[in-house]
């Protein structure tokens, strides 16, 4: 039996793909595609196809086989240099990854525009392996000359599907300005917020989606910054239910000493922006729960969110929170903090969200974005990360990676890690480690230098390893989430991207 995961490329696959943009938003130039997989079987081989069909229109583009015989939790990749040459240039749609076995896949996207200098930007979202009469997009934002953003809608079925995208403020409030569409089978569309201008007036331009279909759908957001002088942009697949507890591992809060405005966002070199949404038609009471990496907790605050409303947690700035609310948690944080933040729903309305992850420590200046997880998707048995990376010959090619796993038990355990090259499939043999995890703290999988990793790990990677992950409890004795960060620091790009569960 054939497994689907659905992967929308949303840009396009080419690197003359380009969007348009209306005049006073920001244009990321053209756009280009790659897709990572993984077999998360542990004892099956995986046969793999692709299934390319055309935007608005539908229809099947072209088929690719990407591999006959995918090892056990080996690796795999569809660069857009290596698409059918059937896929023409400019070319925008989506493509289903059909495979015998268990996959997670992750598309990365990048963008160039040569026009503007300092344009590179760069996102990541997950593969869709359960479509769903709905999704949910708890961040996107409208703002003249400075952010603007895309939502795709795909049709999964064999027939027409109708659908309707709610917009809400931050606050909760519904916008007048709703889409109604119909979609063809097999095919996407692409709603631009700078067209529809869904009023976010109150919350200064930020809000969210809510989209509500008659069939089967996936759907993502992208979004870009920018001005002439910077750009950044990032990507992110909706979900279709939340949850009462989130948990986001790999937050920051350091600031730069040297300075010296504690108000200014841009005098902290790494910091995170959790963005929570409640789902549920009554408030959300919460309990949001900060724990250093060593498992210690630094703070707790409680607050109320209001139904469909979103509130941002800044750890850099106060932004929209209550200005004692604020202080307090500067005051536990400090200026060199990192680790994981719980939030809880105290009266059982479901939640969802994500987080927002700027590290200018990196030499990179783009955004990140990844999936607040669900306390359902937390595992025992493994976690798979499809796109990890570790070139370090220098130019624009320079790529790293960074996993952050964090143990939810009350009790240590240890992390069995392996790693399986994207060009082959095989497994690096020699860079298999096995490290210690402290009970409610994380670990810092760090592909550039050696941070938890044992340095003959990362020597045995090489300088020019792409390719998965596998993080596995040793024992099943714990529970773990995580989250994977990618820096193309040769060409200031970076997105993001939370663990797939092994089944």
């Amino acid at each position: 039996m054939k497994r689907l995961v659905t992967l929308l490329m949303v840009i396009g696959m080419l690197l003359t793909s380009t969007i348009v943009v209306s005049a006073g938003y920001p244009d990321p130039g053209a756009g280009s595609t790659c897709v990572f997989m993984q077999n998360l079987s542990e004892t099956d081989s995986a046969e793999i196809n692709a299934i390319f069909t055309t935007g608005e229109t539908g229809g099947t583009a072209a088929t690719q086989d990407v591999s006959d015989n995918l090892a056990p939790f080996a690796s795999a990749r569809m660069l857009y240099t290596q698409f059918p040459s059937t896929i023409p240039n400019n070319w925008a749609g989506a493509v289903e990854l059909q495979a015998t076995a268990p996959l997670a896949a992750v598309a990365t996207i990048t963008w160039d525009n040569p026009a503007v200098s300092n344009s590179r930007a760069a996102g990541i979202y997950k593969g869709v392996d359960a479509p769903d009469t709905q999704a949910y997009l708890p961040y996107l934002a409208v703002r003249p000359n400075l952010q603007t953003s895309r939502i795709t809608v795909q049709n999964t079925e064999t027939q027409t599907v109708n659908i309707t995208i709610h917009f809400y403020d931050l606050n909760g409030t519904q916008a007048p300005q709703t889409k109604t569409d119909s979609i063809p089978p097999k095919s996407e569309k692409t709603y631009r917020l700078d067209v529809i201008q869904p009023d976010f007036s109150a919350t200064s331009g930020y809000g969210s989606a809510y989209v509500t279909s008659d069939k089967k759908i996936a759907a993502i957001a992208t979004l870009h910054w920018g001005a002439n002088w910077s750009y950044a942009s990032d990507c992110y697949s909706g979900v279709a239910s939340g949850d009462t507890t989130l948990w986001i591992p790999g937050a920051f809060r350091r600031f730069n000493a040297g300075c010296g405005n504690h108000a200014s966002a841009s005098c902290y070199t790494n910091f995170s922006v959790p963005v929570i949404q409640n789902l549920g038609d009554q408030p959300a009471n919460v309990t949001i729960q900060f724990w250093k990496s060593d498992g210690t907790m630094s703070h707790q605050l409680t607050d109320t969110i209001a139904p469909k409303a979103a509130k941002q947690y800044n750890t850099a700035i106060k932004g929209t929170l209550d200005q004692a609310m604020y202080d307090a948690m500067v005051a536990d944080l400090g200026d060199y903090w990192n680790g994981s933040i719980k939030v809880i729903s105290n009266n059982n309305q479901p939640l969802t969200g994500l987080c927002i992850y700027y590290a200018t420590s990196t030499g990179v200046s783009d955004t990140m974005i990844y999936d607040a997880i669900r306390d359902n998707q937390a595992t025992t048995k493994a976690l798979s990360f499809p796109a990890t990376y570790r070139k370090r010959t220098g130019g624009t090619d320079a790529m790293w990676s960074t996993a952050v796993i964090q143990n939810l038990s009350n009790t240590p355990g240890q992390l069995d890690i392996r790693f399986f090259r994207s060009q082959d499939g095989s497994e690096v043999t020699n860079a298999h480690a096995v490290i210690s995890i402290p009970a409610n703290g994380t670990r810092d999988l760090n592909l550039r230098q050696q941070v938890n990793l044992p340095q003959a790990s990362l020597d045995a990677l090489g300088t020019y390893y792409s390719g998965a992950m596998l993080v596995k409890p040793v024992g099943g004795s714990i529970r773990i989430v995580g989250q994977a960060n990618v820096f193309w620091d040769g060409a200031n790009r970076a997105g993001a991207y939370s663990g797939f569960v092994v089944p």
